[in-house]
């Protein structure tokens, strides 16, 4: 019963803002991922 309270508690603490950044930076990535092809590709042409 403790391991699943703490768990609970640990993921609804930080649960919570985890995603939200995470999301940020695969956000980030993909953008500078995608204009990174975008300008090479604008090079080539």
């Amino acid at each position: 019963g403790r391991v699943f309270e703490v768990s609970a508690s640990s993921a609804g603490g930080s649960g919570s803002q985890m995603p939200f950044y995470a999301l940020l930076g695969v956000i980030g990535i993909v953008l500078l991922i995608g204009a990174g092809y975008f300008l090479k590709g604008h090079k080539k042409i």
